[in-house]
């Protein structure tokens, strides 16, 4: 689940994002990690919305993804 992911890692400011970087979100009131997408440069990354919709590439700066931002790590 994405929210034991985010327990292991370094973690990785926003500012400091590199190609493969795990990027966290949350939709809930409480900031318990909800979600995970990976980092592929260029202010992007790919996710999967839910289990019937396909692999998508979206702006990690848009109004939504930063409102949902809870934090990036980096495995390795």
């Amino acid at each position: 689940m994405s929210r034991d992911q985010y327990k292991v890692g370094k973690s990785v400011s926003k500012s400091n994002l590199q190609p493969g970087d795990l990027i966290f979100s949350s939709t809930r009131s409480d900031g318990t990690v909800t979600h995970v997408g990976i980092y592929v440069g260029n202010s992007q990354m790919i996710h999967a919305p839910n289990s019937k919709s396909v692999v998508k590439k979206v702006d990690i700066n848009n109004s939504y993804w930063n409102s949902v931002y809870v934090g990036a790590k980096r495995i390795l």
